[in-house]
């Protein structure tokens, strides 16, 4: 072999080896490229299952706050008509009471009231129980009874006395059949 084909195979096997040495750099970066991607991906996959969880959680706190706050509304709608179904009921019981017993009333209140004169319900007409102080009987007072002297007025109406405290006889008619603070 002469000279010149040493050289021509001396610069194939060098292409030859430089050829491999440029393909295992290839495949290595290639290698290296695709783990990176793996890992990326993988990493991105976790991620979207991550914030999928957090936002699945979120939602079903949101779900389950909410449906918490509409039984709690509905109980406390319950609880309210509970107590104004109870505070109706006192007042219309009330309404009925026997003319001797609103006459005690009456008496204390005259006691306390000297020269007022006595409105009663019509309902009341004809009791005995009143006599002693010359009442007027009226459609205008529904329940209880008025004391009215010149333009003053003091109303023992059940039902006006009963609206006006509502809500303080709510909070205690809520301890009684609630055993709680409302």
């Amino acid at each position: 072999m002469s000279n010149l084909d040493t050289i021509v195979k001396d610069i194939k096997d060098n292409a030859f080896q430089r050829k491999e040495e440029i393909l295992d750099d290839a495949r290595m970066k290639k290698e290296r490229i695709l783990s990176q991607a793996r890992e990326q991906n993988e990493s991105n996959k976790r991620d979207a299952l991550r914030r999928a969880e957090e936002d699945g959680n979120f939602r079903k706190e949101r779900y389950i706050t909410t449906e918490k706050i509409k039984v709690r509304d509905r109980i406390l709608v319950a609880k309210q008509e509970t107590i104004d179904e109870v505070i109706d009921r006192a007042v219309k019981e009330l309404e009925s009471i026997s003319a001797e017993e609103l006459a005690k009333s009456v008496e204390h209140a005259m006691e306390e009231h000297p020269g007022y004169a006595l409105l009663l319900p019509q309902r009341y007409e004809g009791s005995k129980a009143f006599d002693a102080w010359n009442p007027v009987f009226t459609e205008a007072v529904r329940s209880g009874f008025r004391l009215e002297k010149g333009h003053m007025v003091l109303s023992y109406d059940f039902e006006e006395l009963i609206t006006a405290k509502r809500e303080e006889l709510g909070k205690e008619v809520a301890k009684t059949l609630f055993s709680e603070e409302v």
